[in-house]
């Protein structure tokens, strides 16, 4: 195998993986960008040091031997994005299967099937710019919110109030966790014209007020 086709495979691995993980990134979830590319450029390096190991030692070894043990290798690493909260909510599958996914990809690039990748990565967008709408347009209805929010700097609730009121998010209840009142619980309702990640995104830069978890129901 060439060295240049290695390259190429090396580095088409490396931005499938980065555009998967892109869209991590805008949603706010852990294992973005770098952590996709490592793991479709590292099952790509498998793939490819397999077929180096039948040329070097003969047809007689498997060449998607070291391929297999990425597969279930990226189990271990998608279920540390895996986590239960305290409201018995599971998050982070969505992440979880895509690490899985960027790393079955590798494994295609590093044999140079790339109809594959290609068929793939169009099934990905489709998967997550049309359905995600139909998914999003399905279980909103009237959808509540909890924000567990992080108040310092000498900031207050109400400038959290504030900020949501100037988006026109509905707030119905809000509680302390601590008598210091740093660690605050907001309620509220997200109407069919709002998406979640308008609602993640609200105290970005706002110094002393940092969002810990929210939660929707």
């Amino acid at each position: 195998m060439e060295i240049a086709n290695v390259l190429f495979r090396l580095f088409l691995a490396a931005l499938c993986g980065a555009v998967i993980g892109s869209d991590r990134v805008v949603k706010g979830r852990p294992a973005g960008i770098k952590t996709h590319a490592l793991v479709a450029l590292g099952a790509c390096v498998a793939m490819i040091t397999g077929e180096f190991i039948v040329v070097q030692y003969g047809s007689s070894q498997d060449v998607a031997r070291l391929a297999a043990q990425v597969i279930s290798g990226i189990g271990f690493l998608g279920a540390g994005t895996i986590m239960v909260t305290g409201q018995q909510q599971v998050l982070g599958l969505t992440t979880a299967a895509g690490l899985w996914f960027a790393g079955t990809l590798g494994i295609s690039v590093g044999g140079g099937y790339y109809e594959i990748v290609a068929g793939a990565m169009l099934v990905w967008v489709f998967i997550f710019f049309a359905l995600a709408r139909l998914d999003t347009s399905l279980s909103k209805r009237n959808l509540e919110f909890k924000i567990y929010l992080s108040i310092t700097n000498g900031r207050s609730v109400m400038d959290a109030i504030v900020e949501l009121d100037r988006y026109n998010f509905i707030m119905t209840k809000r509680e302390p966790l601590n008598k210091e009142e740093t660690l605050w619980i907001l309620y509220g309702t997200l109407t069919k014209s709002q998406e979640e990640s308008d609602l993640q995104s609200i105290f970005d830069g706002i110094d002393g007020l940092e969002v810990v978890e929210i939660l929707f129901d």
